[in-house]
């Protein structure tokens, strides 16, 4: 079969790294695949060279660009897919644009909760319910979202989660645990407590560092927290960690590519999201044995169960320094939870089980057509 992905870019994300294992995945399954980009091919565009993937990217500025309608349009007849998987709003409006008077099954998957960045976006994606022949969600919110807003009709959407290389994704050890003290500078072994994400408004890390700031002030355990990301609100996240003198317990890690590798280093993961889609922070922590904590927001209810984790409100500092507490005081529960974690994950978070249910889907279109 011949797939045809259009994405924004493929910068450092959660989409993005969805995107790029579903295509390794499909060409393992002997897909032939292209991308395009509708702005630049970004920094994570490297984990496909080798593969045969050509990668497109329009060149898009902002506002209407016509030259990358022409553009997409060109590659697109060059290419002749059997189908074509649009990811997220933007990308797939340029894709209807581009596809107009052509006859190819276009399948739209939206990554997060459902938020537009303006009302005339809303209205543009609205209008592209009769090119489109089916929508994915990432979570069941996120899905009643934009159904309950009429921005897409109920009988073309459907929940399809998303998927990990979980055989990529070590599992938590007390041996890379040590290594990584002594590569911070750490001499002591205290609960390491991480959190990956980009640092920006959405993640909250302001109610985790509050939080953070209790437990120490509550319980005499040792403890550390890791922060892992860059972004926008570094200064601000860097001056709270000053407000709340937090300098010697927290570290702020900045960007670490395939950060994942770094899991098998700590004992909790935390995600304190205002919202979230289906967060493969919160995947990738749960395969390799991590007990979780995570906000009641999104997708988050759709891999966290009392089982494995925790779920608190968001923006409720109490709740989630009484998690925190609860999993630092226990090393059997938090072990116990991680285990369970990382089993769910094998049965439930694979990149081979949600690449299967997108080739089902595509099929099932092309037959349609």
């Amino acid at each position: 079969m011949k797939i045809c992905h259009i994405v924004e870019n493929l910068n450092t994300g959660g989409l993005e790294t969805v995107v790029i294992g579903l295509i390794l995945e499909q060409i393992k399954n002997n897909h032939e695949c292209i991308v395009i980009c509708l702005f630049e091919e970004g920094e994570l565009a490297y984990k496909l060279s080798g593969s045969d993937v050509n990668i497109v990217a329009c060149g898009k500025t902002p506002g209407f660009h016509p030259h990358s309608v022409i553009k997409m349009r060109k590659t697109l007849n060059s290419f002749s897919p059997d189908v074509i998987h649009t990811h997220n709003n933007v990308a797939h409006i340029y894709c209807c644009l581009s596809t107009l008077l052509m006859a190819c099954p276009i399948i739209n998957t939206k990554h997060g909760l459902g938020a537009e960045s303006t009302s005339k976006q809303a209205r543009l994606f609205r209008l592209t319910r009769w090119k489109t022949s089916q929508y994915t969600f990432v979570s069941r919110d996120a899905m009643l979202s934009y159904i309950k807003r009429n921005l897409v009709p109920e009988n073309k959407s459907m929940v399809l989660h998303n998927g990990i290389d979980i055989s990529v994704i070590p599992q938590r050890n007390t041996e890379a645990k040590k290594n990584y003290l002594h590569d911070v500078g750490i001499e002591d072994s205290p609960v390491l407590i991480v959190m990956i994400s980009r640092l920006n408004r959405l993640k909250d890390h302001q109610t985790l560092l509050l939080a953070f700031s209790r437990l120490l002030q509550q319980e005499k355990i040792q403890c550390k927290l890791v922060i892992i990301g860059d972004g926008e609100t570094r200064d601000q996240i860097a001056a709270e960690v000053n407000k709340l003198d937090l300098q010697g317990n927290v570290i702020l890690s900045g960007n670490k590519p395939d950060a994942y590798q770094l899991l098998q280093c700590f004992d909790i993961f935390v995600l304190s999201s205002h919202s979230e889609g289906h967060s493969i922070a919160l995947l990738e922590a749960a395969a390799a044995g991590l007990p979780l904590i995570a906000t009641d927001v999104g997708g988050n209810r759709e891999i966290v169960n009392e089982d494995m984790g925790i779920l608190v409100k968001h923006e409720d500092v109490d709740e989630l320094k009484n998690a925190l507490v609860c999993l630092v005081k226990d090393r059997s529960d938090r072990e116990m939870k991680g285990s369970r974690a990382s089993v769910w994950a094998h049965d439930n978070a694979s990149v081979a089980a949600m690449a299967l249910s997108y080739s089902n889907l595509y099929n099932k279109h092309r037959d349609i057509r």
